[in-house]
């Protein structure tokens, strides 16, 4: 570069021109040579899902290249059900098809898929057959014995030492594990600590016991609950932990012979109980394997593997958005239960919560141009690239609902309101935009809302309310449970929010294809904070503050799309 101007310089042009040259050379090379994630979701690293079976569906992909200039060998044709719901066997089916084109040399770099009109929008809950059913009934059986079982232990180890609690009398089988699995696992977590405090009272109590004749009865308990809930594992551990404290004490040597001769029985344990994990599941046989799993890792440790075990066995909250588990399309293995943290939010510290085998996978970003017609969502297309060719302009309109109390309770109504609140501050601040907040329980009525860009609101519940009139490239959404639930079909009684925001010319939105749960939403002050600095597509930004993948959340509108908003200067 230092060569190029040098030679620039000297053919004597005039200093302004000399600088004018210089500086666009600077610009185009910075380009040129710039890092790939640094230029953000380009259209070479974008692919297009289109369900072989819709015609429709084929012509939106193929329209999609010819405006985004992608080679149209980006679009993946799949024989799909041609319905909204499908189950999660014909998902898999998908998955498995889709996961094989993705790897092969014609898709390298692929970041970010983005679904078609007719492709399927929603999965049902996984609904378990055959020995998967058999498995089920065996693991809730054997996790209300065992978590009863736990139950009845804390309580002992407390009668040894109350530690200020006061024991109250139960029925006979009163206990009961909840079905729903985040209250399920919230419940074992909480056993799991009860028992570990109520233990170590216990245990701290007949190590310091003075009268020898009420010692030797309360030790006598303890040792047999204590072997129990820690097993032959948590044994040896104590053994070793005794071996390296006092190495020279008489009796180390027979320490040494039982820990060894422990080791070999934890050993076998642990060769029999895996070798029937990797067989077809037995009733029989998988009883013998938790069996197994007692004896090696104790009461509380067969309560763990019975709690992970049951992840992902028919429960509810295995239904999702199909473009939800899109993301993981590339992982072979992982619960369909529940929520998996979202490894394209940076707010999420793969160390800390997400297992170490999980980090190192890919996730794909995931966008859908759909609505109530073909022409709805190819409509989506036109809009965002007419709307990138200007400085947008148009008004805010933030619908909060004057909620104060847990405001800093992270999840709960009054914390999302305050974000609603907190967005219109940061809008005014950083754009020269026009806002509104309507900060009463009321919501926007009808036509109160004309020329909008931007849009947060809440909550009116398949309850959409006309009060829109919408500016070139308006991106908002309404938080509430269902307002994803279906994009095409009409209900005179109810109106989904997405289906209609787009219905009536909104760019982009997003929304929730069942119960997602108020947290699992991007936080509206930092996705549109992060938006209106133009420097991103919407899939990224909206990818950056997503919570959850595996889940209920979806993204509609052209990934691509990079809307530029009027920002005050640094000045200002």
């Amino acid at each position: 570069m230092r060569y190029i101007i040098s030679n620039i310089s000297a053919r004597g042009l005039p200093l302004y021109l000399y600088r004018l040259v210089t500086l666009n050379l600077i610009i185009i090379l910075c380009i040129l040579f710039m890092p790939g994630d640094v230029l953000g979701l380009q259209t070479n690293e974008v692919a297009i899902i289109a369900n072989q079976s819709v015609q429709e569906s084929i012509e939106i992909a193929g329209y999609y290249c010819q405006k985004r200039k992608i080679n149209p060998d980006r679009i993946i044709a799949i024989e799909m059900p041609q319905s909204e719901r499908i189950s999660w066997q014909s998902y898999q089916e998908m998955a498995q098809i889709l996961r094989k084109r993705l790897q092969t040399d014609q898709m390298t770099g692929v970041k970010c898929l983005i679904t078609t009109w007719g492709v399927p929008l929603r999965i049902n809950g996984f609904q378990p057959q055959d020995q998967d059913l058999e498995k089920l009934k065996l693991i809730d059986r054997l996790i209300q014995i065992h978590f009863g079982e736990l139950d009845e232990m804390i309580d002992e180890f407390k009668s040894i030492n109350p530690i200020a609690t006061i024991i109250k009398p139960k029925d006979a089988n009163t206990f009961q594990m909840p079905t729903y699995w985040l209250k399920r696992d919230q419940t074992a977590q909480e056993m799991y600590k009860n028992a570990d405090d109520a233990m170590w009272a216990a245990r701290n109590l007949v190590k310091n016991m003075v009268n020898k004749d009420v010692a030797i009865k309360k030790k006598e308990d303890f040792e047999t609950l204590f072997q129990d809930y820690i097993g032959l594992e948590g044994q040896l551990s104590t053994v070793a932990s005794l071996i390296k404290q006092q190495p020279d004490r008489e009796d180390s040597a027979l320490f040494k012979q039982e820990y060894e001769k422990g080791m070999i029985e934890l050993k076998k344990l642990a060769a029999e109980a895996s070798a029937i994990r990797s067989l077809p599941f037995n009733t029989e046989t998988w009883t013998r394997r938790y069996e197994l799993i007692r004896k090696a890792a104790g009461l509380k440790g067969v309560c763990r593997i019975l709690i992970a075990d049951r992840k992902g066995i028919g429960d509810e909250d295995s239904e999702s958005a199909l473009d939800s588990e899109l993301t993981l399309v590339l992982w072979e293995h992982y619960s369909p239960s529940g929520q998996i943290p979202n490894l394209l939010n940076p707010k999420y510290n793969p160390q800390n919560d997400t297992p170490a085998h999980l980090v190192q996978q890919p996730v794909l970003m995931v966008s859908r141009l759909d609505g109530p017609t073909p022409d709805i969502a190819r409509g989506l297309v036109d809009k965002a690239i007419e709307a990138e060719n200007t400085i947008l302009q148009g008004q805010v309109y933030l619908d909060a609902r004057n909620i104060k109390n847990d405001i800093d309770t992270f999840g709960s109504y009054g914390y999302f309101d305050e974000k609603i609140r907190i967005t219109a501050d940061i809008l005014q601040k950083q754009t020269s935009l026009k806002v509104h907040l309507d900060n009463q329980p009321a919501l926007f009525g009808p036509g109160q809302c004309p020329d909008t860009l931007l849009y947060c609101g809440w909550y009116s519940l398949r309850k959409y309310i006309d009060s829109f009139t919408f500016a070139p490239g308006a991106i908002g959404y309404h938080i509430a449970s269902f307002e994803a639930e279906t994009l095409r079909h009409h209900d005179p009684d109810t109106g989904q929010w997405c289906k209609c925001l787009l219905e009536n010319g909104m760019t982009a939105t997003l929304g929730a294809v069942a119960e997602p749960y108020l947290h699992t939403f991007p936080p509206p002050d930092a996705f549109f904070q992060d938006l209106v600095r133009g420097d991103d597509t919407l899939a990224e930004v909206y990818f950056r503050h997503l919570p959850f993948n595996s889940w209920r959340i979806i993204l509609i509108g052209d990934p691509l799309f990079r809307p530029r908003y009027p920002i005050h200067s640094q000045d200002n």
